[in-house]
């Protein structure tokens, strides 16, 4: 699981997806997100059951990671440059609340990581190319291996991982602050 991500332009990232979204599927207004985090409400794009059937691809521009620093931990923005939209694969699935609602929720596919992640951790969130969205969001049973180039992780080249500040550490704090480039610190212990 990603732990982290943006979706910075919503309306850029809505208009990626168009291609695999039917004309009846609804489009809402969203704010730009700097620090999405897990239990929090956002828009994803279905195939309508778990990876034989229920794939998922989540919009984004980048998300974090986290590199060990002496005794804190440094935040990482990785994303494409020029940063722009792409998707995550994700499963979802829904299940009946105590109350009898319905909650619907997902997870984000990992990988090995490419060259720019292997830095700073083990795995990194599946990213979707253009030409596959289809492919992923097919609603026929596909067996893992039909899907395997797609969990690949994507080429470096294109890639940056730029240290950014403390904000992102909160998950409350959604601002655009998340996102600026800091020099890492040193750590002189």
């Amino acid at each position: 699981m990603c732990g982290r991500y943006t979706i910075t332009d919503p309306v850029e990232a809505q208009a990626a997806l168009a291609p695999v979204l039917d004309d009846r599927t609804p489009i809402p207004d969203l704010p730009p997100r700097f620090n999405v985090a897990p239990t929090q409400v956002v828009p994803i794009a279905t195939n309508r059951e778990a990876f034989a059937r229920r794939r998922c691809l989540i919009p984004a521009d980048g998300f974090f990671e986290w590199q060990k620093a002496g005794k804190r931990k440094q935040p990482f923005f990785i994303h494409e440059v020029p940063r722009r939209p792409f998707t995550f694969a994700g499963l979802w699935d829904r299940w009946k609340q105590p109350d009898g609602s319905w909650l619907i929720s997902f997870t984000i596919v990992t990988c090995r990581p490419n060259a720019v992640v292997a830095a700073l951790h083990d795995r990194m969130p599946v990213v979707v190319a253009p030409d596959d969205r289809e492919r992923w969001l097919t609603r026929e049973p596909l067996p893992p291996e039909a899907l395997a180039d797609i969990l690949a992780a994507p080429d470096p080249a294109g890639w940056v991982a730029e240290p950014v500040g403390e904000y992102v550490n909160k998950a409350s704090f959604d601002g655009p602050e998340c996102v600026e480039s800091r020099p890492a610190q040193q750590s002189l212990f």
